[in-house]
Parts: C-alpha cells; structure tokens; sequence
C-alpha cells in the first residue's frame, strides 16, 4: 500500500502559520492595551497624589493657585484622552481576537479532516495487512495438505506412475 498522504498539508501548514501570525498580533495588541491602561492610572494617580499635596499643604504660593485651574484642566483632558485611548485599543485587541478565533477554527477543521483520512488510510491498512496474512496461512495450509497427501511431492508422483506401469 502507498504511504499516506494528505492533498491539503500545504494548505494546513499555510493555515498554521496564519494562525501564528494572527496570534502574534493580538499578543502586541493585548500589549498595548496594557500599556495604554498603565499609562492612564499613572496620570490617575498622579493628579490624585498632586491634589492630595496641595490640599494637604497650608502655604501654597500664589502661582500654584493661579496655574491650579489649568492644571486641572490639563489632567482632565489627558486622562480621557488617555481612557479614550485604552477603549480603542480594546476595541482593536477584539477585532484580533475575532482573526484569531476564525484562524484557529480553520487550522482546527483542516487538522480533524486530517486525522480521519489517516483513520480511514490506517484501516485501509489493516484491511489490506489481514488479507495478506489470511492469503499467507492459506497459501501454507495448502501447501502442507498436499504434501501430506502426496500431492506436492512431484518425485513421490513420479515414482507412484512408474511403479504401475511396471506392475510393480
């Protein structure tokens, strides 16, 4: 029987690698959105920690005061920019997921036709390899049958017609 093959393997092998890539891709994504979130708690915390200071501290001089507002201001517009920013890149890191999803479902199915073509070929097989013992056995069988009977043995035969026609 010829060794087994499968039509699609190239095709399987091009599908894993999609999948690497796709994986890949959503890892940097993932990255990225936890950058972005890190990022944006830092300012947080760092607008928390300077009102924290200020309202903590009796003597503020006049252009904390004055640049106070702004500075608020400033944070305020950082951190949903910075939110924003964290919202789109989880919007994005969903859209990978998706790829992700779909190219791994693709590889999966490729990978189950596989193994049942190699079931059906390695029972193929077995079909074939238990043929031949059976034909093996008969053909042995047969072989000690005539022999016990003498009709193998051609020297046996041979004597057998010689001594009849010699009346022996």
């Amino acid at each position: 029987m010829k060794k087994f093959s499968f039509p699609l393997d190239r095709v399987l092998v091009w599908r894993r690698l999609e999948l690497e890539r796709e994986q890949a891709a959503l890892q940097r994504l993932l990255a990225d959105r936890n950058a972005l979130a890190v990022k944006e708690t830092a300012m947080r915390a760092q607008r928390s920690d300077a009102e924290r200071l200020i309202s903590a501290n009796r003597y503020v001089d006049a252009e904390t005061v004055a640049t106070l507002p702004d500075w608020q201001s400033y944070m305020k517009k950082a951190i949903a920019a910075a939110a924003s920013a964290v919202v789109v890149a989880e919007q994005k890191a969903a859209a990978q997921q998706a790829r992700f999803f779909e190219a791994k479902r693709r590889v999966g199915l490729l990978e189950r036709l596989r193994e049942k073509r190699l079931d059906g070929w390695e029972a193929e097989l077995g079909r074939e390899e238990e043929a031949f013992a059976a034909e093996a056995f008969l053909a042995r069988s047969v072989g000690l049958r005539r022999r016990v009977n003498g009709v193998g043995d051609l020297d046996s035969r041979v004597g057998d017609v010689v001594r009849r026609e010699a009346g022996l």
